[in-house]
């Protein structure tokens, strides 16, 4: 992934964010086409994918709406489902907090959330990090389905 350097800030914050990886790690920065860049990547390496959020903000900025972004997410589950190589992706939760003011933020906020439980829903796991703790997301189906 790659956020795109609007300003000063954001460049350096880029800049940073680079200098924190692992020398060890090959880097693929795509901040619109994931799907094609997951699909280039040697099927057996491990891949982390970092990080969702920024792909939609990326997505939208460009012009994708709703029906486009399920499609491309669909498409994105779809390829890391038949990798051979383990997919670690990272995704923020940001439908915990108020409603946006505005309906920019709103539809962020919902696509984002679309996205999330996709992933959830088509992937092996979901994991929700909070503190530096893990907490495993179940199905709630399964949780029903344990009450009849």
């Amino acid at each position: 992934m790659s956020g795109v350097a609007v300003d000063d800030e954001m460049e350096a914050r880029i800049e940073r964010h680079r200098a924190e990886r692992p020398a060890s790690f090959m880097t693929v920065e795509a901040p619109h086409d994931l799907v094609a860049a997951v699909e280039d990547i040697d099927d057996a390496a491990i891949v982390i994918v970092d990080c969702i959020t920024v792909w939609i903000s990326n997505r939208m900025v460009d012009g994708a709406g709703q029906e486009q972004l399920d499609a491309e997410i669909a498409a994105l589950v779809a390829v890391i489902a038949k990798r051979s190589g383990n997919t670690v992706v990272v995704s923020n939760e940001v439908g915990m907090g108020i409603v946006p003011m505005n309906a920019m933020a709103r539809e962020f906020r919902d696509l984002q959330g679309r996205a999330n439980a996709a992933l959830a829903r088509g992937l092996d796991a979901a994991i929700l990090m909070v503190a530096g703790r893990a907490l495993e997301l179940t199905d709630p189906a399964e949780l029903w389905s344990d009450l009849r």
